[in-house]
């Protein structure tokens, strides 16, 4: 089959799907909407609810000057302008979570969807008062990783080192992961206690960061925090760490929290809407004094960790979506 893929640049979360597209398919990959792929595809599928969801789902249209950059019809790199029409053929929109709280899927033309994919219940609740046509298909397909990415070893309750690893904006929750650490430490009474926060780039919310110094060190934990604007292998940068916390607002799964688990490390996420739909209670934190409890308390069980991490696993992901989608 001919698989026109849309997501953005590095297919974070479409990553294990577009391998195997890749692999047994013949497979087209854009960030943006184009008439020249949609048109020869026999499957479109659109990673996030947004800007080219809303395109696709027009199922014609008349553009200038599109770059056929594949060479789909022959010559690579050739402009093409006209009417294109990519009506009839499947097409699947997968809806994340941000594209959903900003309301996108209102101005998709469902009639002309065969399947809208979601990744978790919370965010098809945002959803599902919309006025779709009874002709859509509906699917619940969360995201995954794929486990043997992730080194497992046996980890422990020793150690005191603590991992934190997103892109560093308000929607992370880093002023109440302050407060948390604070918590760990003084409650405790162990000022080994380390958090290691990996940015992975940040926003320009210069007021938060701004806070979080002066906030670290009225705490008196400035002491207690690395921080790393980027890792190479966040695989690698895990080996050495005993615990990781997610300590978000808002998410939609939390891949990295089935990555520190599938390392065998004890990880806590907060409690953000929807989270006990996806994890166990075991491991979710709703108070900086239950995070401290969770912390302190408990088996550490680097085995179990893995069995967790082992339910979200690329393979399952990939099934379902070829149930889905027919591919």
């Amino acid at each position: 089959m001919k698989v026109f893929l849309i997501d953005y640049a590095g297919f974070k979360t479409s990553r294990h799907w577009k391998t195997w597209l890749g692999e047994n398919h013949t497979l087209v990959t854009d960030m943006y909407f184009n008439p020249v792929y949609a048109e020869w595809a026999d499957v479109i599928y659109v990673e996030w609810c947004e800007t080219p969801a809303i395109e696709v789902s027009r199922l014609k249209g008349h553009y200038e000057d599109v770059y056929d950059h594949e060479g789909v019809r022959g010559e690579r790199n050739k402009q093409y302008s006209g009417d294109f029409d990519w009506s009839g053929k499947p097409i699947f929109i997968r809806a994340i979570d941000i594209d959903v709280y900003y309301g996108h899927f209102r101005s998709v033309q469902w009639e002309n969807i065969t399947g809208l994919i979601y990744i978790a219940k919370h965010i098809w609740s945002l959803m599902e008062k919309h006025n779709f046509p009874a002709s859509l298909k509906t699917y619940h397909v969360p995201l995954s990783i794929k486990l043997d990415e992730w080194t497992w070893r046996e980890h422990n309750s020793e150690g005191r080192d603590i991992a934190w690893v997103n892109h560093h904006w308000s929607a992370k929750g880093m002023p109440i992961m302050l407060q948390a650490l604070e918590t760990l430490i003084r409650k405790s009474g162990d000022k080994r206690w380390k958090l290691h926060i990996v940015e992975n780039g940040k926003s320009t919310e210069w007021w938060l960061f701004d806070y979080l110094q002066h906030i670290a060190k009225e705490m008196g934990i400035e002491e207690n925090i690395v921080i790393y604007p980027s890792v190479p292998s966040v695989n690698e940068f895990l080996e050495d760490k005993d615990y990781a916390v997610s300590s978000s607002h808002k998410e939609a799964f939390s891949l990295f929290t089935a990555e520190a688990l599938a390392k065998g490390i004890k990880t806590l996420t907060h409690n953000w809407w929807g989270a006990t739909d996806i994890w166990p209670k075991e491991i979710v934190w709703t108070t900086v004094d239950e995070f401290f409890l969770k912390m302190c308390t408990g088996v550490y069980d680097s085995v179990e960790f893995r069995k967790i991490a082992a339910l979200h696993s690329h393979d399952k992901e990939i099934e379902q979506l070829r149930q889905v989608t027919g591919l």
